[in-house]
């Protein structure tokens, strides 16, 4: 199949992307040549974009701390998709997904949206993460969160 550049312009054709092994595991039992296989397919689908997840509780155990392993895993991820003509939109806080809630180990109840504590750890996440791949051509946007409101039980 041809590679597409991705740096064209076009339509975005994308899809929401777990693994196929291993769904919002697939950080933790890490498989790169199953992963290459999914983009492959992704490509040969036709698709240019996919929006992948960072799960929560294993990238941020403790406030402060950020999994290198996680971050090691996703550049390898970026790699494989760049090498597929996939553009990426990584998802950073994902508390909920398809009905299940997996909190942040250490969130213990605060306010994921107004407590201060909160916020100040989230933001020191996001710079951590963002400052890593700033520049990686790879990535085509960030979005924050994923089903907030389910998450947290408020829009606050």
């Amino acid at each position: 199949m041809r590679r597409r550049n991705l740096d064209a312009q076009g339509f975005i054709v994308g899809a929401n992307y777990w693994a196929s092994h291993a769904a919002h595991k697939m950080w933790e039992n890490w498989d790169p040549s199953i992963i290459d296989k999914d983009m492959a397919l992704a490509e040969e689908l036709g698709l240019n974009a996919i929006r992948s997840f960072f799960w929560t509780p294993q990238l941020n155990p403790l406030p402060g701390v950020i999994n290198p392993e996680v971050l090691d895993r996703f550049e390898a991820f970026l790699s494989i998709c760049a090498s597929h003509g996939i553009r990426v939109f990584p998802s950073i806080f994902v508390g909920h997904m398809s009905g299940t809630n997996w909190d942040i180990p250490w969130r213990q109840g605060r306010d994921f949206c107004a407590d201060p504590y909160m916020i100040y750890w989230e933001t020191e996440l996001l710079r951590k993460i963002v400052s890593r791949f700033r520049g990686n051509k790879t990535i085509f946007g960030w979005i924050l969160t994923n089903e907030l409101p389910n998450y947290t039980g408020s829009m606050s």
